[in-house]
């Protein structure tokens, strides 16, 4: 009953009284359990999630060393986000790791702590005199856009041995894509409504 009441357990009763027969589907159950992430912290290397109450409800140690973020990167960087718009949310983290050859990973955490899909971004771009790249992307920004077909995130994306810069467009599932390049960094994004009739 105190679930119920503090935390919206879906459970109906047979009759309207506290003391009548309580039964719930298995579904709204396992849905209602799956919504239990209220925020997410980096201790040290490890990711935790946090649900009603201050509880636990899983944590992912990263084997790699992480770099230490600000307040103001950790709030693009790690985020509570329902990517399909099923009402299930997972943690995403913009993660920055220290190894020799120090990289960015976008991960995407199920509301269960499954690690559901992995980007390295490595935007396919060239530089003015037609080589590639170096492998030194690093994602600068990122924003959650809602669309018809769920959450698709833009991630802000710069050259750190060149001056490339781009924005890539990341579907619920992790495929990127290229939305903007640029002949320089792109430092960060925003995102701003247009109604339909102005286009």
């Amino acid at each position: 009953m105190r679930k119920e009441n503090t935390e919206h357990l879906p459970v109906f009763r047979l009759e309207n009284s506290p003391k009548s027969s309580v039964f719930a589907s298995k579904r709204a159950i396992n849905a209602w359990l799956k919504h239990g992430i209220e925020r997410a912290v980096l201790i040290d290397n490890r990711l935790v999630a946090i649900g009603s109450q201050a509880k636990i409800l899983w944590s992912h140690e990263f084997e790699d060393p992480l770099s230490r973020y600000t307040k103001e990167e950790l709030e693009w960087r790690l985020r509570i986000i329902d990517l399909r718009g099923d009402g299930n949310r997972g943690v995403l983290i913009v993660a920055h790791f220290l190894s020799s050859n120090a990289r960015d990973q976008v991960l995407y955490f199920s509301p269960d702590g499954e690690i559901e899909w992995v980007l390295e971004p490595k935007p396919a771009l060239l530089k003015s005199t037609g080589e590639s790249f170096e492998d030194a992307w690093v994602v600068k920004h990122l924003i959650p856009v809602s669309e018809e077909a769920g959450t698709n995130l833009y991630l802000a994306m710069a050259n750190a041995a060149g001056w490339g810069g781009c924005v890539l467009r990341v579907d619920a599932f992790g495929r990127p894509g290229l939305q903007f390049a640029n002949a320089g960094y792109v430092e960060r994004l925003c995102s701003i409504a247009i109604s339909d009739d102005r286009l």
